[in-house]
């Protein structure tokens, strides 16, 4: 299994005059900056919570089916839609898998596909990347997104401004704030 974003988001949760404000910045000078320690912040907070932030496409890549479930787990949530599911045949062709021969629960915490009531997963080549899963993962508006997130976003990248070596002398320092890690801790996603 391998799991690749094939399309990053076009916003992120917090805006570039929220960042100002919060650091209390009156212009725009340090804007380049600021979008870098945004960009990476979003990007922390997502590998944190193994959750998108933002609309974003992901492409799940399986060597075959599932043999003993038919449910496959979609990982990155939440789920806006499934774009597009195709395998690769016996005869080695990439086929499309059509929408109404499979159902998608985009419960929480957890989004997955499964085929249709009393039908299977078509019979697919057995080789690396022969099923592809196609999906878009995120909040569709900056404003879905729960605001213990965005605030963690907003100390993330406020640390950083103002701590910006990756040690510092004099203090005990740790890898990120514990206020950061205790806002994130109810959107963590846990491997089982």
């Amino acid at each position: 299994m391998s799991l690749t974003r094939i399309a990053p988001p076009a916003t992120y949760p917090v805006d570039l005059s929220q960042l100002r404000e919060h650091l209390r910045l009156d212009g725009v000078e340090q804007d380049p900056l600021l979008l870098d320690y945004l960009r990476a912040a979003c990007a922390w907070v997502e590998q944190h919570t193994r959750r998108a932030l933002m609309a974003q496409q992901w492409r799940l890549s399986l060597e075959c089916w599932p043999s003993s479930v038919a449910l496959i787990e979609l990982p990155r949530p939440p789920l806006l839609s499934v774009d597009e599911v195709s395998y690769i045949d016996g005869a080695g062709v990439r086929t499309l898998v059509p929408g109404e021969r499979y159902t998608t629960s985009a419960a929480a915490p957890l989004a997955a596909i499964a085929p249709v009531w009393g039908s299977v997963w078509p019979s697919a080549r057995p080789q690396a990347d022969s099923i592809r899963i196609d999906y878009t993962a995120g909040y569709a508006d900056p404003q879905d997104v729960p605001a213990d997130i965005c605030h963690a976003i907003l100390m993330l990248v406020a640390h950083w401004h103002e701590h910006r070596e990756a040690s510092i002398v004099g203090t005990i320092s740790g890898d990120t704030p514990m206020a950061v890690d205790a806002l994130l801790s109810g959107h963590r996603l846990y491997a089982v």
